[in-house]
């Protein structure tokens, strides 16, 4: 009987060999924070929602406003897009986060693993002492002998967590339109997926046919 172990290496092999590399987005990040900030942490979540001048990756509320926990959270996905933040940015980290009754009470930035550390010593040389750091990493488990599954809340810890920046709760009127902004950006990308999945097309783009008789 011939030994079946080099086959099995051989096999176990082939399937990391061919496995396909997937380059980590911000698309991927943001998913696994809707999932689950609004799943699993039961708590209102959107994306690209804006308060003042600017648009927030993604922000999250409670269901009520008892605590006044608005939590932002800012995707970044290399070097360069985390030191731009402060230079494009940087009335809203200077001020804005501090003052503006419209702005979080809490502030993450959300990165690869790879970028923790380098997010770590930015955050410490800009004297961001109170920001959070989201780790975003893939973890995959076994489904079938074929297959693994992604786990979503399970690609989201929280490696540094966030101090309160402001001491301010939110008041209803700021509570209530961070709720209707939320529902107005769920109704556009619910749209969105029905034009692209209903008529071929793009989100971004009018649905078109050709016309029966063209106009000479």
């Amino acid at each position: 009987m011939k030994p079946i172990l080099p086959f099995v290496l051989i096999a176990i092999l082939s399937i990391f060999l061919n496995r396909r590399q997937i380059t980590i987005t911000s698309q991927h990040i943001k998913t696994a924070l809707l999932y689950t900030y609004g799943f699993k942490r039961s708590m209102y979540v959107a994306t690209e929602i804006g308060y003042d001048k600017y648009k927030s990756d993604v922000i999250c509320i409670p269901k009520n406003n008892k605590d006044g926990k608005l939590i932002e959270i800012e995707v970044k996905v290399s070097k360069s897009d985390l030191l731009s933040e402060f230079v494009n940015k940087s009335s809203k980290h200077d001020d804005l986060l501090l003052n503006s009754k419209d702005a979080p009470n809490y502030f993450y930035f959300a990165v690869p693993e790879e970028l923790v550390d380098f997010t770590k010593t930015l955050l410490k040389e800009k004297g961001k002492k109170n920001y959070g750091i989201i780790q975003y990493k893939e973890k995959w488990r076994h489904k079938n002998v074929k297959q693994e599954r992604l786990d979503l809340e399970d690609c989201i810890s929280i490696v540094n967590p966030a101090k309160r920046l402001r001491k301010e709760s939110l008041t209803e009127e700021v509570f209530d339109r961070y709720k209707h902004n939320m529902f107005l950006r769920i109704m556009y990308e619910q749209i969105a997926f029905y034009k692209e999945q209903n008529w071929n097309t793009n989100r971004y783009k009018p649905i078109l046919r050709e016309k029966e008789k063209p106009i000479d």
